[in-house]
């Protein structure tokens, strides 16, 4: 590759990942706000009913696509016919599947024993329709690199879907509020990518595009049925053994956790799949970008899990009242897998770029089997011992995509432990500094909202402190020049 070629491969990059860091940052938030604004309207046992169904919608949303969108990514050139091969055979599926979903609804229902989840997920079985028409135009935006509009999409749908949702709760229609909340922000997001993405599909399918496709999607497939597994075979063994009220409490602990672990993780994933498939044939361009990805996760991500975990039982009490206090629990445990679930999605983008996707299949079963296994060992503990086994199995999965990743990318280990020994300090520091707080500091301080703002500072404190004095050590490079733009603008600023 051109050296002009590759520097304007990484300004893309670059760009892209700002662009959807924005955006994501902004989603985060209102995800935080709805989040709270939610469970102070609707009890814990709505959450479980909605928690269940997405079991179901999970594992049915990946059956509607077979993975033909990545594949449209991952390919290096594509014709006419493999994008309306997709489409079609997208929207067959989804609405087959959407029926059957609706037809054997009542079986699911009774194998959950939760009799209010049949009208729920027949409802929800319109989502498959929508994310089958949608599936192609996102994927086609991805690999044009047009994360701006994928911005666009995941803000305004999210918008919708806080609005729909709270208006609903507030009005008194408890679990129904949710249900049409989804459906609104699947129905907007559909709507928007076929608007920022216009293509004149045609219902066409070709056995020679699909066969060429089919490699990659199959594979792929395996994969995100897996994947999906591991991410909703914990909620499925809670749901199934503890109960909806359990499910309710386990699934608000998870989302408060996984909603910053989104944050860098999905960026990472969705920036660097395009641009590493371009570069899946030079060994050392992939192995830098999995190692500066792996790095800047390990930064942002290990020290604050860190501090959320110490400080768990003040955010709850703070973000949710008295009355979600028995989530304080998971949360601390899943909190301290945030850095293995960031990481893992860096991982499996590198393997969805090199078409490792049948190496990868095979990790993410082997996970998912963990996860279903330490889930039903730990419940018998309680839901603090649930959250304990998918802690577990998040760490050996991380173990195992870094082997695969390594592999893949020929990493030296001096790399690897390079790479993460600016995230293993920060958060030594971050450790030092709240246990130092909490016995200086705050017993003078009664109330624990002041207590929170103190511990807030001195998080922040420590992380700037870290990264204006060696941003190299701590982000790398490219994050050194990051800092060093930014505090250019600044001084700018500052002069008359």
């Amino acid at each position: 590759m051109r050296k002009a070629d590759n520097e304007g491969l990484k300004t893309k990059t670059m760009h892209g990942f700002l662009w959807m860091l924005s955006g994501s940052g902004i989603q985060s938030v209102m995800q935080f706000f709805v989040l709270i604004s939610l469970a102070r309207l609707l009890d814990a046992e709505t959450f479980g009913i909605i928690g269940a169904a997405f079991v179901v919608i999970s594992f049915s949303k990946i059956l509607a696509t077979i993975g033909l969108g990545p594949a449209l990514v991952q390919k290096k050139t594509i014709s006419k016919e493999h994008v309306d091969t997709s489409f079609t055979f997208s929207i067959v599926l989804s609405v087959c599947l959407s029926i059957m979903l609706f037809v054997f609804s009542s079986t699911i229902a009774d194998s959950f024993q939760i009799d209010r989840l049949q009208p729920v997920l027949q409802v929800m079985s319109a989502m498959l329709i929508f994310e089958g028409v949608a599936k192609v135009s996102e994927s086609l935006i991805q690999r044009e690199l047009k994360f701006h509009l994928l911005v666009r999409i995941q803000v305004i749908s999210y918008v919708f879907y806080g609005m729909t949702g709270t208006i609903l709760a507030l009005s008194g229609f408890n679990v129904w509020a949710l249900v049409f909340a989804h459906l609104i922000q699947t129905l907007i997001r559909t709507l928007l990518a076929l608007h920022l993405q216009p293509y004149k599909y045609r219902f066409e399918f070709h056995f020679q595009a699909l066969n060429e496709l089919f490699y990659f999607s199959g594979g792929y497939s395996l994969t995100k049925i897996s994947t999906e597994l591991s991410d909703e075979g914990d909620n499925l063994m809670i749901g199934r053994f503890l109960g909806a009220d359990s499910l309710g409490l386990y699934s608000r602990a998870y989302q408060l956790m996984i909603t910053p672990a989104n944050l860098l993780g999905n960026v990472l994933s969705q920036v660097l799949f395009p641009v590493a498939s371009q570069l899946q044939d030079n060994r050392d361009k992939m192995a830098y970008l999995y190692t500066e990805g792996t790095r800047l996760a390990l930064t942002l991500m290990f020290p604050f899990s860190l501090f959320i975990a110490i400080h768990a039982d003040k955010i709850v009490l703070l973000l949710f009242g008295e009355q979600w206090l028995g989530l304080v629990g998971p949360f601390q445990v899943l909190a301290l897998s945030l850095f293995f679930r960031s990481s893992d999605n860096i991982s499996h983008t590198i393997a969805k770029a090199k078409g490792a996707v049948y190496y990868r299949a095979m990790i993410s079963w082997i996970y998912a089997f963990m996860v279903l296994s330490f889930t039903f060992i730990g419940q018998f503990l309680g839901l603090t011992g649930a959250a304990t086994g998918v802690s577990l199995a998040v760490f050996l999965n991380y173990i195992f995509s870094l082997i695969l990743a390594v592999r893949l990318t020929h990493t030296k280990t001096w790399q690897l432990l390079r790479v993460h020994a600016g995230g293993i300090t920060m958060a030594a520091l971050v450790w030092i500094g709240s246990i130092s707080t909490n016995y200086l500091l705050l017993p003078w301080v009664d109330h624990f909202i002041a207590q929170l703002l103190i511990d807030i500072m001195v998080f922040v404190l420590i992380y700037l402190v870290c990264l204006l004095s060696s941003p190299q050590f701590f982000i790398g490079m490219e994050g050194k020049r990051l800092v060093h733009r930014l505090q250019q603008k600044m001084s700018r600023r500052k002069r008359p």
